[in-house]
């Protein structure tokens, strides 16, 4: 019936949630671990407070939020698994959208900086450790990526001496490009990543539920044909119980 294969559909999709989530999830703690301790150390060798949004949020260091918040988030992986799993998706965007903040916030006030080789190598960590499903996901990383290439084109026009007074259109054209190979990167690591997943997944799934595709002689779906009563199997053998 079509109400039996939808409860299917969503076990499947349930139980294919947490094999990404299980598959990432060593991952996603050793990450948290690091985004707390990287802010933390900025903060220490580069005591200047960053504010990204010096004109509407003077207060706001984005490293400090970073922190806070991965260790928030590092503790409900410990103690409150359970929840932190229900809201996984949520602790994943956090995570990014709040690192990339950060990222932006030091590469205004330490342009000098290896950003190419330090970005790569965030970007990767993220596609590793901040993953769930591709499906939901891939959008939501081109809306962070390209609210990136936004901040970063405005930032290098205002405050970077080499790129003062350049229009804006031609900063983003270059940011643009930019977004395109670390799009790539993140996007290409996660779809290899979660096809592996997917593969052992399949694999598991049809040694416990079976194929589920294939018809058999007692119905539908995969369904196992019903086992005969025990007066009908007498009457096939000839065999009638009595002497």
């Amino acid at each position: 019936m079509w109400w039996t294969r939808g409860v299917s559909d969503a076990r499947r999709s349930a139980a294919y949630r947490a094999h990404v989530i299980e598959s990432a999830f060593p991952v996603h703690v050793v990450g948290l671990m690091l985004a707390f301790v990287a802010p933390v150390v900025s903060k220490m060798r580069n005591p200047d407070f960053m504010a990204l949004f010096a004109e509407t949020l003077p207060g706001v260091d984005f490293r400090e939020v970073w922190a806070v918040v991965s260790y928030v988030l590092f503790s409900s992986t410990q103690y409150a698994r359970d929840a932190y799993v229900t809201h996984y998706e949520i602790a994943c965007e956090l995570v990014n959208w709040i690192g990339m903040l950060v990222r932006c916030s030091m590469a205004r006030y330490r342009p000098q900086m290896p950003w190419g080789a330090i970005r790569f190598v965030t970007v990767v960590a993220s596609a590793m450790g901040a993953r769930y499903e591709f499906r939901t996901q891939w959008i939501r990383t081109i809306a962070k990526m390209a609210t990136a290439c936004v901040i970063d084109a405005r930032m290098k026009q205002k405050h970077h001496p080499e790129h003062l007074g350049k229009p804006f259109p031609e900063l983003l054209r270059l940011e643009l490009a930019i977004f395109a190979f670390y799009g790539v990167v993140n996007l290409g690591t996660q779809y290899v990543l979660e096809t592996i997943d997917k593969k052992k997944f399949d694999s598991a799934w049809a040694t416990r539920h079976g194929d589920g595709t294939r018809f058999s002689p007692g119905g539908r779906h995969g369904a196992p044909a019903p086992a005969p009563r025990r007066s009908a199997r007498r009457r096939a053998t000839g065999n009638t119980g009595r002497e």
